[in-house]
């Protein structure tokens, strides 16, 4: 072994995980498995992950299913259950999108992004970049450009880790919104928000050490990134998708005419 690397592994054990940290860990793994659930032979627009080349519909369809399983994780995490009914309602409502993001997205690499450019999510879930060019003509190119900004932001290490995009999820999930008005529910928020983004840090850090702040550097930038995006989606498949085919849900967060 080098000396460089003995150094390297002082460093990062230097900053070991506490047991609440890694007991907060694993409460994030745990809420996230369903996020991975197989898709039976009865799971409604099946079909729809399954093509190689999908449309708009299909697209609309797939984040669907993502949306009601991102929800079904939320409800098994004990800090979104300490909230009252309609801070979870208006939590889950104001982040979907931005959750959307970081979730569903992959197959991004061009020489416009560094590194492998892959936001790293299981297969079943990948939707190629390309898709935009599928979407409303009036502003999908504009919102290809804004997401794959939001893609370079992040560390290269940092797409690859589902663990650490997960918990980053979580910090979207857990942003103060103006739509979350009781004080109680905002309190908690900005705790368990806080929280969160210290425990990718520290995560971060066990892997990392030192290094890890460079690992966290862009995470701001990708964080208001992913506001804006949500924030300019509503029309993405407006003109692109009929009504009748896409489901009530995903028509709550994106128009179709």
């Amino acid at each position: 072994v080098e000396r460089d690397e003995i150094s390297l592994q002082i460093d990062v054990q230097g900053y070991a995980l506490q047991t609440t940290e890694l007991r907060a860990l694993d409460n994030v793994r745990e809420a996230f498995l369903c996020l991975n659930d197989p898709l039976d032979a009865s799971t409604k627009h099946r079909e729809s992950f399954m093509k190689s080349d999908k449309t708009p519909t299909d697209i609309m369809n797939i984040m669907d299913i993502t949306m009601r399983r991102l929800v079904k994780m939320s409800k098994k995490l004990s800090t979104f259950n300490e909230l009252s009914n309609e801070g979870k309602f208006s939590l889950l409502k104001e982040g979907m999108v931005e959750m959307l993001t970081v979730r569903s997205y992959d197959s991004c690499s061009t020489n416009e992004l560094q590194g492998t450019g892959q936001l790293q999510v299981p297969a079943q879930y990948t939707v190629s970049v390309d898709m935009f060019d599928k979407l409303n003509a009036y502003c999908r190119t504009e919102s290809k450009t804004r997401f794959m900004k939001f893609v370079d932001a992040l560390h290269e290490d940092v797409r690859k880790n589902e663990l650490a995009l997960n918990i980053m999820m979580l910090v979207v999930l857990f942003t103060p919104r103006l739509a979350v008005s009781d004080e109680r529910d905002r309190a908690l928020v900005i705790q368990h928000g806080a929280g969160y983004y210290v425990l990718l840090y520290r995560y971060l850090e066990s892997l990392y050490g030192a290094d890890a702040k460079q690992y966290q550097a862009g995470l701001p930038t990708a964080l208001s990134l992913l506001r804006s995006i949500s924030d300019k989606s509503t029309t993405l498949f407006k003109g692109a998708v009929k009504p009748e085919e896409a489901e009530p849900l995903a028509r709550e967060f994106f128009k179709t005419e």
